[in-house]
């Protein structure tokens, strides 16, 4: 359980529409998207264009087992990578 109340910030909206509006840097982002959609990639790319990422932000994505990563911003590290059954569970952190 988080201890954060005051600092968290929970959304639920369709991504692309949340992500046009204003920004607002996080420093931890938990991204679900739906599988089998492709939203993964083009979500983080967003993250990074619209300015919604602290400079050393943690981002933590959750996607189909097989997912291919090609095209996520240049600038993100992956510190981690796992799978369990079908899903796919991965940490970047945001570099500069």
């Amino acid at each position: 359980m988080l201890s954060a109340s005051d600092r968290v910030k929970v959304v639920q909206s369709d991504v692309s529409r949340y992500l046009a509006g204003d920004a607002q840097a996080f420093d931890v982002v938990f991204l679900d998207p739906p599988f089998g959609l492709n939203l993964a990639v083009q979500t983080c790319k967003q993250l990074e264009a619209y300015g919604w990422l602290a400079k050393h932000a943690k981002i933590y994505v959750e996607t189909e087992r097989h997912l291919d990563f090609l095209g996520m911003p240049e600038n993100w590290r992956q510190l981690k990578s796992k799978s369990a059954g079908e899903v796919g569970y991965h940490l970047f952190e945001r570099v500069e």
